[in-house]
């Protein structure tokens, strides 16, 4: 309930959250912590990582390069049952 309690506070105080979808297959490595911090200089307020298909990208490094650089919470918006980690703070189904 952590993260959903945060949530609603940003929404309560912001009116909205706005998440930023991140797919592992896209974009990795340096050009990752790049967007990190762009992302938090224009006011992200979370992360969401997946993507349709898992072809090429590494999901768990993903996560972990996310919350080694950043405090915002990294949800799982998973397309497929490979992209599922206890590492992430929470997990969005849709």
């Amino acid at each position: 309930m952590r993260i959903y309690n945060h949530i609603q506070s940003i929404i309560e105080k912001k009116g909205a959250f706005y998440f930023i979808l991140l797919d592992p297959d896209k974009i990795n490595g340096d050009n990752l912590v790049e967007l990190i911090g762009r992302c938090e200089e224009m006011g992200v307020d979370g992360f969401l990582i997946g993507g349709s298909l898992m072809l090429n990208g590494d999901f768990e490094k993903t996560i972990d390069t996310i919350k080694s650089n950043s405090k915002l919470p990294a949800v799982i918006f998973p397309g497929d049952v490979n992209q599922i980690s206890p590492k992430a703070d929470a997990i969005l189904f849709l």
